[in-house]
């Protein structure tokens, strides 16, 4: 017989080391990826919000951009420090999702849903950015494990827990609307049983009422209830509806889109999970209708298809769009594995296999990450040119005005190296001072050559042309003068 105390100290060391494993991986190379230009946008907002100006970006609830904004006095540019609220979300969500899978299945599963959560690698890079989802993920597995629990013994503590991560779901993001199909389906297979869970289910939506509400107090306080109901509803039309009405041009693969073509999950799902990757999440998904776990399956399965019905009615998909699929989609995979494994004992050598190889695979992609795209231009590329910039030398850079600017922030204060004029007309009469011509190669593929990047391929003979982090470089040739009629 095995003492209790004994079993409880191995659970405890057991968390304590997925903690330290998921830490590693969420905090190492946390500002490798570029300050994305939404991370900037919600930057901005929440500082603005903080203040009590509330006119931009109200499409958007406000969790995330709190976080930035209160964030931002203490640490200024350091990406590291701005995304660690979220870092240490997507930590926490992972043990959340142990903890629900650990009490339908037992810790060795819950361990298989963690390595699921924790190396992949869609997941991994959407939660380590200062955006909507590392929230809304986070509340909704606390929505769910409280949720579930809740109806078990109809706790109404554990009904108020849930209204208060489910409201805060969505004062995170309105996708949060996956939820409520499963939510209405668990109400109607509970409410055959006992008709208790009516005033239950009551409280629930109450409290998630005023945790939504909460989150929009300081809005409501400088706009009124009735401008700010009006705001967000009419951004939200413009914003979500009218993006997803019109599309907006994106790059897959290379190619340009206005709308997402259908297949653009499967295409992020084998290109970042791998096909090994990719093989265990339809397989197991698969498998998850034949487990007979009833309720637990009907919730996580509902969950699933409504998310993914929702992020596929989409005009544009991306990968943070897959990475909320995918947290209803682990469990899926979990509960077909289950079903594998007692079906075929045999059957969890080739299981865990595929999942070390997935651990392998995304591993080995993080340790050789280099920086990326605006990140790696400044403080790589610019900064090895100029001697950190110590040297006077001439940048024209086109692309994300913003990023940009971002990047040279409190970089080569008091000289001017960087122009970012978009035409050439605005650049035409000083077009012999600039030492290199920096050309976001993303922005040619979305909208085309234009003026600028016409006179430097029409002039490539007085340049050396490199490509690094997504750009092309062009070096001026020593006296190698560019001659420009600024008169026509």
């Amino acid at each position: 017989m095995i003492p209790a105390n004994f079993l409880k100290i191995k659970e405890i060391l057991l968390v304590l080391l997925l903690t330290i494993i998921s830490t590693f991986f969420y905090f190492y190379k946390l500002d490798n990826s570029y300050f994305f230009t939404d991370e900037i946008l919600y930057l901005d907002s929440g500082r603005q919000y903080l203040k009590g100006n509330f006119e931009n970006n109200m499409q958007v609830p406000f969790v995330a951009k709190y976080i930035l904004g209160i964030m931002y006095p203490f640490v200024d540019h350091d990406v590291n420090l701005l995304r660690t609220p979220f870092a240490i979300m997507g930590i926490i969500s992972g043990l959340t999702l142990f903890f629900i899978i650990k009490k339908e299945f037992g810790n060795r599963l819950g361990i298989v849903s963690f390595c699921l959560y924790l190396f992949n690698p869609i997941i991994l890079d959407s939660t380590k950015m200062g955006m909507l989802e590392a929230p809304m993920h986070l509340f909704w597995l606390l929505f769910a494990y409280f949720f579930i629990e809740a109806n078990k013994n109809l706790s109404y503590r554990l009904f108020a827990f849930s209204g208060l991560f489910l409201g805060l779901a969505f004062a995170s993001k309105f996708t949060s609307i996956a939820l409520i199909p499963p939510i209405l389906m668990y109400f109607i297979l509970h409410l055959k049983e006992n008709k208790k869970y009516i005033l239950r289910y009551l409280l629930m939506c109450g409290v998630s009422g005023l945790g939504f509400l909460v989150t929009y107090f300081p809005a409501i306080q400088y706009l009124g209830i009735k401008s700010t109901i009006l705001r967000v509803s009419s951004a939200f039309v413009e914003g979500y509806v009218g993006r997803s009405d019109e599309g907006k041009l994106h790059l897959i693969n290379g190619e340009v889109y206005l709308k997402s073509p259908w297949w653009s999950y499967l295409y992020f799902l084998v290109n970042k999970l791998s096909i090994f990757g990719a093989i265990l999440y339809v397989g197991g998904i698969g498998s998850s209708v034949l487990n007979n776990k009833n309720k637990f399956l009907y919730f996580w399965g509902t969950f699933f298809l409504s998310s993914l019905v929702l992020f596929q009615i989409s005009g544009v998909k991306s990968e943070r769009y897959l990475s909320s699929i995918l947290i209803p989609a682990i469990v899926l995979v979990v509960i077909g594995i289950d079903y594998l494994i007692k079906k075929f004992g045999y059957a969890k050598y080739l299981i865990y296999g595929l999942i070390l190889i997935q651990i392998l695979i995304t591993t080995f992609k993080l340790i050789n990450q280099e920086p990326d795209r605006y990140n790696g231009l400044v403080n790589t590329f610019i900064s090895s040119e100029t001697t950190q910039f110590t040297q006077n030398k001439k940048f024209y850079i086109y692309g994300s005005i913003r990023s940009i600017r971002w990047y040279i922030h409190g970089k080569a204060e008091g000289i001017d190296m960087f122009d970012f004029e978009k035409n050439l007309e605005d650049i035409c009469s000083k077009i012999n001072i600039y030492d290199y011509f920096v050309i976001d190669r993303e922005e040619i593929q979305r909208y085309g050559d234009n003026s600028i990047t016409l006179f430097l391929n029409e002039n490539l003979g007085k340049f050396e042309l490199t490509e690094k982090y997504g750009f092309n470089i062009y070096q001026r040739k020593a006296a190698k003068d560019l001659i420009l009629n600024c008169d026509k």
